[in-house]
């Protein structure tokens, strides 16, 4: 994909001054919140486990369930691991997910 000097924002931007549209604000959109997701992993159970499942089961996850996933609108943006601080559950981040689109899409 050839880089050109005006990014894709500001083509945007332009193309909405063009049509009358209204431009966002940058500041603003910074200021949104932005729903994360932790995914763990699949843990699989047999029918008889899970239909005798009761509060206080333990489901071991498997050696795979050491890097979680941190999603955004269903995206993967970050791996990351489980860490403990000062008796909390917590996130350390590993990996930030390329956002740059493949040749694929």
């Amino acid at each position: 994909m050839a880089q050109t000097d005006e990014s894709s924002a500001d083509k945007l931007d332009s193309s909405r001054e063009e049509t009358g549209l209204p431009v966002v604000d940058a500041k603003l959109v910074d200021r949104l919140p932005v729903g994360l997701e932790v995914r763990i992993g699949p843990v699989t159970v047999s029918a008889s486990e899970l239909a005798t499942m009761a509060p206080g089961a333990i489901l071991t996850l498997d050696e795979s369930a050491d890097a979680v996933q941190l999603t955004a609108g269903g995206q993967v943006v970050a791996r990351a691991e489980l860490i403990e601080v000062n008796g909390e559950l917590a996130l350390r981040i590993l990996q930030i997910v390329n956002s740059e689109p493949t040749e694929e899409e």
